[in-house]
């Protein structure tokens, strides 16, 4: 197996990603959440366990979001493709917790979450769904994706079996915690996908996100000609920093640290 991994990320300008890390993050189809063994969409809907999906890998967003009220009102995220390190815990914003609202059991919230994001589509429809993983359980299971995708062919992206697992909680009162799984099936040829999403997008030539190629043609060789190998500081450095969240995104990134 080719061990690479297809970036399709041009030069960016810095500004540009600045403002996108500062900014709300874009909500590719429907969102999906795992919540308590269900991969739940809205209305009270869910997609079956077993259900086959394409991972966009090159969507994989991370970093922190600031809830306020039950609404986000401020963003430090950003796309690992790009080489995005987010900032420590200690470096935002309402770090002491004097002025942090109340859970639903009277205790301090901390505002910030950490969060990663990935789009996920059908392989048949094309649906499209934004996976948010705030949780320890949810963010393993994006990490646990990494590691696979890390050893992935060139321009692929790995078809994936939407599963789940359990523990034991050491709190014998909560009992059994549930945790996503994306068990990877086979990789599949990244392209079409890409494109799926550029569509969906309305990315077309006049795009902010443009390749300085000439043609379309032109474009997928200057693509397929981007590839990083997984020895590359960037690469390497990001694609271990997602794996380690299976651990916890909290200790990882230094949530508390000073």
């Amino acid at each position: 197996m080719n061990n690479t991994l297809q970036t399709t990320s041009t030069a960016r300008n810095p500004f540009l990603a600045y403002a996108e890390a500062m900014t709300p993050r874009r909500l590719d189809g429907t969102l999906l959440r795992f919540i308590k063994g269900d991969f739940a969409l809205k209305e009270g809907k869910a997609l079956p366990i077993g259900t086959k999906l394409v991972a966009i890998m090159n969507t994989l967003t991370i970093g922190w979001v600031k809830w306020m009220g039950g609404k986000p009102v401020d963003y430090r995220m950003g796309l690992v493709i790009d080489g995005f390190t987010p900032p420590r815990r200690a470096d935002l914003d309402d770090y002491e917790g004097d002025n942090w609202e109340k859970d639903g059991d009277g205790d301090p919230r901390d505002p910030w979450q950490f969060v990663n994001t990935v789009v996920f589509t059908e392989p048949a429809t094309r649906a499209m769904y934004t996976f948010s993983a705030p949780s320890r359980g949810a963010i393993g299971a994006i990490g646990e994706l990494c590691k696979a995708h890390a050893k992935a062919p060139a321009a692929s992206y790995p078809l994936i079996s939407l599963e789940s697992g359990s523990y034991q909680h050491p709190d014998r009162t909560i009992g059994r915690v549930k945790f996503p799984i994306f068990r990877v099936l086979e990789f599949v040829a990244a392209a079409p996908y890409d494109d799926t999403l550029t569509r969906s997008r309305g990315e077309g030539v006049n795009s902010r996100r443009r390749s300085p190629c000439r043609s379309r043609a032109a474009c997928r060789r200057q693509t397929r000609s981007k590839i990083l190998t997984t020895n590359s500081p960037v690469t390497s450095r990001m694609l271990r920093a997602v794996a380690k969240s299976a651990s916890g995104a909290a200790s990882f990134w230094g949530r508390r640290a000073a």
